[in-house]
Order: structure tokens, then C-alpha cells, then sequence
């Protein structure tokens, strides 16, 4: 004899593309978004999210001499990489809850001095591995030489 029962389904909301993905979204150096309109621009600022198995990839122009310091600030888990073509050159590891700051988000920075003219990839990574989605902002500051 069959017995009645219930099954309560879940669901989460989708992890939905941020503003700074567009419409074609931001997942590879070929996409990549630009950041920097000039030179002389200082300091940039991003505001995003990044979903489970995501990558956020930002580029910007870069001149000899500039020291750039990048600091995130998120409740997602992510990686933050700075490249130079395929050449990684600045890194955070895994910011993971043990970097995390008195309002329970995870903190990193890291400073290099670029050495060309180039153009420089951002990259933001969430492992598939790593909690669900979160927000994240980073602060780049570029000093001039």
C-alpha cells in the first residue's frame, strides 16, 4: 500500500551576470573589460559579483615605473590575480574566511611595480569548490613613477 508523502524543494535565486559583465560577459582575457580609460587615471574602482565557478576578468593600461596596489574586499571566496599576457605578477592566493575582517568579509592586497608599457589583466576567480556567490570590491591605486 502506498503512503503519502511530502517533498519540499529549495532553490536558491541564480546567480544573475553583474553590470560590469555586459552582454557578452567578462570570463576571458578576450572579453575582458576595460578599466582604466587613461593613463592618468589613479584609482579605479570596481563593485561586482562573483557566482560559484565564475571568473571576472578586468584589463587596463599600464605605463614603466607605476606602482599598483590592489586591495579587495567581498563576501565571496575568490582568487585575485594580476597578468602581464600569461605571466602572473602579482597575487592573493585564495581569500578564503580566514582573511576575513570584523564584519565577516574577506580582505587581501598586494603591491607591484610595473616595469612596461602593457596592457595588465585583473582577474577574479571563484573556484567551483568555494561557497555559493557573493559581492566583491576591489580598489586599484596606480602611482605614477
Amino acid at each position: 500500500q502506498a503512503e503519502a508523502y511530502t517533498l519540499n524543494v529549495a532553490t536558491s535565486a541564480a546567480c544573475s551576470p553583474d553590470a560590469l559583465e555586459g552582454t557578452t560577459g567578462n570570463h576571458t582575457k578576450a572579453l575582458a573589460r576595460n578599466v582604466r580609460a587613461s593613463p592618468d587615471d589613479t584609482s579605479v574602482v570596481l563593485d561586482a559579483t562573483l557566482c560559484t565557478g565564475d571568473t571576472d576578468v578586468f584589463v587596463f593600461i599600464s605605463v614603466p615605473g607605476e606602482t599598483i596596489t590592489a586591495t579587495y574586499t567581498g563576501t565571496a571566496q575568490a582568487v585575485m590575480t594580476l597578468l602581464n599576457g600569461s605571466q602572473e605578477i602579482g597575487t592573493s592566493g585564495l581569500i578564503t574566511g580566514t582573511t576575513a575582517n570584523t564584519n565577516g568579509q574577506q580582505t587581501a592586497q598586494w603591491t607591484t611595480t610595473n616595469t612596461e608599457w602593457q596592457s595588465l589583466y585583473l582577474v577574479l576567480a571563484k573556484p567551483s569548490a568555494q561557497a555559493a556567490s557573493g559581492s566583491y570590491h576591489v580598489e586599484l591605486q596606480i602611482l605614477a613613477p
